[in-house]
């Protein structure tokens, strides 16, 4: 075969399989323009021979001029879409075209500044979740007509619908969003998030409102101030919620609390009412082991025995107040339900001091509960070594709670400059009586709602200054007990020299010294007693703590007859006495 035969099927060959320059930019364009007459090459060859270098368009060179494959550029057809073919598949126009290109970062193909390609299999796939929102004109009544055009919103809740079922505010709304983050589809310009993570936190809602009371609800059922409450709530209770707020949209919360350790602690606070009013201490004992239910399962067990025992020696021989004894026979009687479980399978004596201590003195059992197991597993010892010579556990190994390191608490007395510093600050009667009258006034008019800047309705804030004085003022003279100073007794004012005294005319005038010395002697005729030992228990008050102590004192009498029983905040359970 001759070189001219040859260079002819090489040439035929490559007009077969290839494009030349000018033949590849009319079928790249050809979706959009079909020419007819002059063709300006140059309009596209620079973006072509950049694809070439690329690799995406395959070129070979023949008789020095580069030719391109028809299969790349067939192939590239295929691995890319115009924007024109995009805009057919999409049912919308060309601004939301460039949104959704532009908002996910996808890649441009330039034949020319008027001829864009993008890959395929990305756009069509942004294309086909759009089409799921937005449907065709033909498909009207099975859609939601937003601003010309129809959409699928059956997956969705405009974020406005979202904020109402949720009912939170707008702050409130954002917030969530970026805690649970949930994300937006923008449907005819209007924002809209999934259903299915907003119906979850609705339900989460009402979850959250079944399980948990707020503060006011917990004020309600246990007389508890704001800044005064049970220390097994303090511990339990948890920041709230953002999606918690949409339950209360018009209180400020900041904790929530179970409802289980609230009705744990208001069960327990009615059956102590009610063992307050049971003489013998035996008798309350049994009262609470039957209302808590806890029962002895076999009470013929050798443990189960002596511990009844023990608990009863204790119980007779307990000598504190009628109010603080019920702590006492609430603790025997939850260590009572303790030692039942502890017995379920075996007696003591048959237990190895290993499983004694991970039972009975573990982190989880509180301290004075295992100062009780002590003295009792102590007090019978001898008649366990009588059950059980030769495997009895030995009492050294048990753990022994009185013999841990405890951080004494701090009871230094204050120097002298100190103590002189904070006398004249409670004594500084003028300052104090006026700030106490002011919150006392807001205490008694509390259903009084004012309204601030903003045209909020805000509700008073008080801080039970009076009691806080009284309190200061009670121990710069006395060494009392909180317990103590929170039943401090009611006033008579009826002994005063100004009848009908109230908080207007002490606004403007003091008390007289005699009429101050008379609400001190009132004091100390009470037959006052320690809450701890039931003793005999001594008040005092010096001659230059008498008139701001008889002034505070009056103005929480004041406060008591019109707000509340408790004459020193501080307890739920002491009203003041008489």
């Amino acid at each position: 075969m001759s070189s001219l035969e040859k260079y002819v099927q090489e040439e035929k060959r490559v007009f077969e399989q290839s494009f030349t320059i000018g033949q590849a930019a009319r079928k790249l364009i050809s979706h959009k323009y079909r020419f007819k007459g002059e063709f300006k090459l140059e309009t596209y060859k620079n973006n072509i021979f950049n694809l070439m270098n690329l690799g995406i368009l395959k070129s070979i060179t023949f008789a020095n001029e580069s030719y391109i494959t028809k299969e790349s550029v067939n192939q590239f057809l295929i691995d890319y879409i115009s924007r024109e073919e995009a805009l057919e598949k999409l049912n919308s126009g060309n601004v939301v075209l460039w949104k959704i290109l532009k908002n996910n970062n996808v890649k441009n193909i330039y034949i020319s500044q008027h001829h864009i390609f993008h890959p395929r299999q990305i756009v069509e796939s942004l294309i086909e979740e759009y089409n799921l929102n937005v449907l065709p004109d033909s498909t009207m009544d099975t859609g939601t007509l937003i601003r010309g055009k129809v959409y699928n919103t059956e997956r969705y809740y405009s974020c406005g619908e979202a904020r109402k079922l949720l009912n939170l505010t707008k702050g409130q709304w954002n917030i969530l969003r970026k805690e649970e983050n949930i994300t937006d589809t923008i449907l005819g310009g209007i924002r809209h998030c999934l259903k299915e993570p907003i119906d979850q936190l609705r339900a989460q809602q009402q979850k959250l409102k079944a399980e948990y009371y707020i503060s006011d609800e917990v004020q309600e059922l246990l007389g508890l101030q704001y800044h005064s409450s049970h220390s097994k709530i303090i511990d339990a209770r948890k920041k709230v919620p953002t999606v918690f707020r949409g339950i209360y949209p018009q209180k400020r919360i900041e904790y929530i609390y179970p409802k289980s350790i609230v009705n744990e602690i208001v069960q327990e606070n009615e059956l102590k009412e009610a063992v307050t009013t049971i003489s013998d201490n035996i008798d309350a004992y049994e009262y609470v082991l039957r209302s808590l239910e806890i029962n002895f399962h076999n009470s013929d067990l050798f443990t189960c025995l002596e511990w009844k025992k023990f608990v009863h020696r204790v119980l007779r021989n307990n000598s504190e107040s009628i109010e603080t004894k019920h702590y006492t026979i609430f603790r025997y009687a939850k260590c009572t339900g303790i030692i039942i479980d502890f017995l379920a399978e075996k007696e003591i004596y048959e237990m190895t001091s290993n499983h004694i201590n991970l039972t009975l003195f573990n982190e989880n059992i509180p301290f004075l509960y295992q100062k009780i197991f002590y003295s009792f597993i102590n007090s019978i010892y001898n008649k366990l070594i009588e059950k059980n010579k030769k495997k009895l556990f030995k009492l050294e190994r048990i753990i022994n709670p009185y013999e841990k390191e405890v951080i004494p608490k701090d009871k230094s007395i204050y120097d002298y400059e100190d103590y002189k510093s904070l006398f004249s600050f409670a004594t500084n009667l003028p300052l104090h009586k006026r700030k106490a009258i002011e919150d006392v006034k807001k205490q008694m008019n509390q259903t009084v709602l004012t309204k601030n800047g903003s045209g909020k309705i805000k509700r008073q804030r008080t801080f039970n200054y009076d009691s806080s004085w009284l309190y200061v003022l009670i121990h710069l003279n006395n060494a009392w007990r909180h317990k103590d100073v929170i039943r401090f007794p009611k006033i008579d004012l009826n002994d005063l020299s100004v009848s009908n005294i109230n908080l207007d005319w002490l606004e403007q005038n003091d008390l007289s010294y005699e009429d101050a010395r008379r609400i001190i002697h009132q004091v100390m005729r009470k037959d006052l007693r320690t809450t701890k030992t039931n003793a005999t228990n001594h008040f005092f008050c010096s001659k230059d703590v008498t008139l701001s102590l008889a002034t505070a004192a009056v103005i929480c009498e004041l406060r008591r007859a019109a707000t509340t029983p408790l004459l020193v905040y501080g307890c739920q359970q002491y009203a003041a006495t008489e």
